[in-house]
C-alpha cells in the first residue's frame, strides 16, 4: 500500500511491530485476513485510551477487485473501533478520497523546522513548501439520511 500511497510515509519495518506489541500489550490488533492458508490484508490498530489508531494496513492488490479487501479492512477496523466505545478514531494518513465518503474530516498536521544561521534559515523558508506536501482537504460525505419531512 505504501508504493500506492497519495503521500509517501514512512515505511516501518516488522520489528517496530513486533515492540509496539511488547510494550503495548493487550492495545495493540492485528487484523488480518486469510485466503487458502495465505494471509490477503492486514491492519495495525493501536487502542489508546477513547481513541482508535489505524496504524498501518496492507493488502493484496491482485485479490482486491475480487474480495474489495480495501473496504472490508476499513469495515473490521471501524467495527473493532465502535465496538470498544472510542469517542475518537484516527483513520490513518492515506486515501483521503476514500475516507471523506465514509464521513471522515481531516484534521491539518504542522510541523516546525527552524534553521540554525542564516545560510540554514533561508534554505528553511523558501525551501520549505518544497519538502512538506500540500494535500487537499476532501470534504467529508453527509452519510446520514435526511429526514424527507424536514
Amino acid at each position: 500500500m505504501v508504493a500506492k500511497a497519495e503521500v509517501n510515509i514512512e515505511l516501518l519495518p516488522v520489528e517496530f511491530f513486533r515492540e509496539l506489541t511488547l510494550r503495548l500489550r493487550g492495545k495493540v490488533e492485528l487484523i488480518a485476513f486469510s485466503k487458502d492458508s495465505r494471509v490477503i490484508a492486514i491492519g495495525w490498530c493501536l487502542h489508546a485510551g477513547s481513541t482508535y489508531h489505524m496504524l498501518y494496513a496492507g493488502l493484496d492488490y491482485q485479490l482486491n477487485g475480487q474480495f474489495d479487501l480495501y473496504f472490508n479492512l476499513m469495515y473490521a477496523t471501524l467495527d473493532r473501533a465502535l465496538r470498544k466505545g472510542v469517542s475518537k478514531i484516527h483513520v490513518g494518513q492515506t486515501a483521503t478520497a476514500f475516507k471523506a465518503r465514509l464521513g471522515c474530516h481531516s484534521e491539518p498536521l504542522y510541523a516546525f523546522i527552524k534553521g540554525q544561521g542564516p545560510l540554514k534559515s533561508r534554505l528553511v523558508r523558501y525551501g520549505a513548501n518544497l519538502l512538506l506536501a500540500q494535500m487537499p482537504a476532501n470534504p467529508p460525505a453527509d452519510i446520514f439520511k435526511k429526514d424527507s419531512h424536514e
